[in-house]
């Protein structure tokens, strides 16, 4: 192609070039204030499905050598609902901010980093109610900076390049992972409606440009919506407590075998498992003090909070669910909760693994003042639960074997929260979660207490 055709080409271009460019500056300018990239890329990886556990990705996409960080945000008068209940004082909005290296070195104070998802991040309260600006505030005067790496929505998998590059870059003092919550959260029992991982890995190189980032923004909040988690007429997160839409909606075995499930189980926790190690063995290797700690449990959330739940393993139906429900709801309130328990006992003796019956059980141990006995019941329904906030049981003792079997300190958060609530006469911790699965600002309180307690103690202590 002649010179000449070149350049009346490129001169052609030029304005279009330029208007790309002031473009993609303004985006930059623009995102700096509002980060709606991060919320961009957030958004992609929770609509995405999978039906296996996923390996950590190689690296973290925020630029240079940076960390996401949690910070303050002006506050959002928008009401906050979770399923069919208002969450008093809370902002979801939320507040990020990027930060490098130099900064945090530089800084005299020793440095605490916790990693994690929504429950360590904060979510969904303001940034003053949790528990970094609880640190901050407290240990300012100790010699102590608290950062927040916690991203909401999380797994542990994406966890693991986000501690490798606190852990080589920012000469952390203390690392607190803060994670179990999610191990599930983009597992559907079938293939349904989400963004498959090679859309979102587009989508995600296509957000290198700010410009097309801010039009993906903007497409996705006027027209994507949440996709169902459930199967069949299953609506996810519709009661945050009870069995009234799980006995509406069970989970039916042509749609998904829940015999499938305890190896389904068994191989994300052995994922969960590898990533926690990945990221003590990385902060070992840079000399980093590691805590894990335990997931505080909402004993008394639906059993079909995320997923519709069987009323069967076996076809034979040993348990006839509703048959057993129906004769439930016909004896005398009070004088027949006895004779209730009696037939559920019965009933979980012939299959255990149905969460809606543990739930009941807790219920009517509940209503005879048998408190303690009810959240073991209630714990039970959350370890049978299929799909993500279930196998909680299980998630912890992964989290406390992981920690003892790699020499690292543990904060059993589980147990204390019961101990607080058992202490003011009450159960369930009703008062430290007040959603599915995410501390309040008391119960922040309580965390910020035992990470303050922990900071004088050897690595490996426990008690």
């Amino acid at each position: 192609m002649p010179r000449e055709t070149i350049r009346k080409i490129a001169l052609r271009l030029m304005p279009l070039v330029l208007i790309l460019l002031l473009l993609e500056g303004l985006a930059w300018l623009i995102d700096a204030r509002l980060n709606f990239r991060h919320k961009l890329v957030s958004a992609l990886r929770m609509m995405e499905v999978h039906n296996q556990p996923t390996r950590p990705p190689d690296d973290v996409d925020w630029p240079g050598n940076s960390i996401m960080v949690r910070s303050a945000a002006p506050p959002k008068s928008k009401l906050y609902y979770v399923g069919d209940r208002l969450i008093a004082d809370a902002d979801a909005s939320g507040g990020s901010t990027l930060i490098y290296p130099g900064g945090v070195i530089a800084n005299p104070r020793k440095s605490i980093f916790i990693v994690g998802g929504s429950a360590a991040y904060g979510y969904p309260y303001p940034y003053e109610m949790t528990m970094t600006a609880m640190l901050n505030r407290t240990l300012a005067t100790a010699g102590y900076m608290t950062y927040n790496v916690a991203q909401v929505g999380f797994d542990s998998a994406p966890l693991v390049p986000i501690a490798r590059r606190v852990v080589k870059h920012y000469e952390p003092d203390v690392l607190v992972i803060f994670t179990g919550n999610n191990e599930w959260v983009r597992w559907r029992p079938t293939p349904q409606a989400g963004v498959s991982a090679a859309r979102v890995k587009l989508m995600r190189r296509l957000a290198g440009s700010r410009a097309l980032a801010g039009l993906e923004y903007l497409l996705m909040r006027k027209f994507l919506r949440p996709a169902n988690a459930g199967t069949g007429n299953h609506v996810s997160q519709q009661n945050l407590f009870g069995t009234t839409t799980a006995f509406q909606n069970p989970l039916d075995p042509e749609v998904f075998d829940p015999k499938l499930w305890p190896r389904i189980k068994a191989r994300y926790l052995a994922n969960f498992r590898r990533n926690l190690e990945m990221m003590i063995r990385d902060a070992k290797e840079k000399g980093v003090r590691v805590l894990l700690c335990t997931m505080p449990i909402q004993y008394k959330l639906a059993p079909d909070w995320k997923h519709a739940q069987p009323f069967y393993y076996d076809s034979r139906r040993d348990v006839d669910v509703p048959v057993l429900v129906e004769r439930l709801n016909r004896l005398p309130e009070g004088e027949g909760y006895p004779v209730a328990l009696e037939e559920l006992e019965r009933a979980l003796e012939a299959d255990e693994r149905i969460p809606i019956l543990h739930y009941l059980r807790g219920f009517v141990l509940e209503q005879m003042g048998r408190h303690d006995d009810a959240e073991v019941s209630f714990e039970d329904c959350r370890e049978h639960m299929i799909g993500n906030l279930g196998s909680m049981r299980s998630v912890n003792e992964t989290i406390r074997e992981t920690a003892e079997a790699n020499d690292v300190g543990v904060i059993d958060l589980k147990m204390v929260f019961d101990e607080y609530e058992h202490q003011q006469g009450a159960y369930f911790n009703i008062d430290l979660i007040h959603d599915d699965c995410h501390p309040t600002p008391l119960g922040h309180q309580i965390i910020a207490n035992e990470i303050i307690k922990r900071l004088g103690r050897e690595p490996g202590n426990t008690e």
